[in-house]
């Protein structure tokens, strides 16, 4: 039941669009009558990811992590508060085990952007690699609130859920009268089959 890294940074473009909504809704005059976290009426235009962070998604997906670094460090340096390229900061520091700081980067956008889900989807696998289960519950509960159709985000929950039963049921067999059906319940969850990891996805993904 443990939760992949690549599995839930996974949805990268589609994070990355919607953090491009995110920065412009405030200031972006509506024909449509939706509202933005500012209370401002605006209009969600199509997202469009520049190439320079498609590249640099390319770089992370083939694992050259010094060549992406540069390109986001380069890009940080011009616009320090470039969602698209924060983002991707906190995706490369998740992929070389720098998981603080990964956090640290998930987190403040996670602040600026509460609307997102894909920041709390990230959170919760990094949790989760720290034994913070509960953590990790309560950000994908928040990711799926965000946006319900979150088909991953639910699968994920749902993987943590069971990996907790498992661990109470664990503790359960070890109890004074424990019911003989819990040994059997156990054994179910541990035949579940364990998730494949997933690459990040190379299209934009629209809801």
């Amino acid at each position: 039941m443990v939760f992949m890294l690549t599995r839930l940074l996974a949805p990268l473009l589609l994070c990355l669009s919607a953090t491009v909504w995110a920065q412009t809704a405030a200031t972006t005059p509506s024909t449509t009558g939706s509202t933005g976290a500012s209370g401002l009426s605006v209009k969600r235009m199509p997202p469009k990811i520049s190439p320079e962070v498609s590249q640099t998604i390319e770089l992370i997906e083939l694992k050259r992590f010094n060549d992406a670094q540069e390109k986001i460090d380069a890009a940080l340096k011009t616009k320090p508060r470039d969602a698209q390229w924060r983002f991707l900061e906190g995706v490369l520091y998740a992929e070389t085990a720098q998981d603080q700081k990964a956090i640290n980067a998930f987190e403040s956008l996670r602040e600026e952007f509460p609307e997102l889900a894909e920041p709390y989807n990230n959170l919760a696998v990094l949790y989760q690699r720290r034994g913070e289960y509960q953590r990790a519950r309560v950000a994908l509960e928040q990711a799926i609130v965000n946006r319900p159709g979150y088909a991953l985000a639910y699968e994920n929950l749902g993987d943590l859920y069971a990996k907790l039963a498992l661990q109470t049921y664990t503790k359960g067999l070890s109890a004074k009268g424990a019911s003989p059906f819990l040994s059997a319940k156990r054994g179910h969850l541990e035949k579940l089959p364990q998730p494949s990891p997933l690459s990040i996805q190379p299209r934009l993904q629209r809801n």
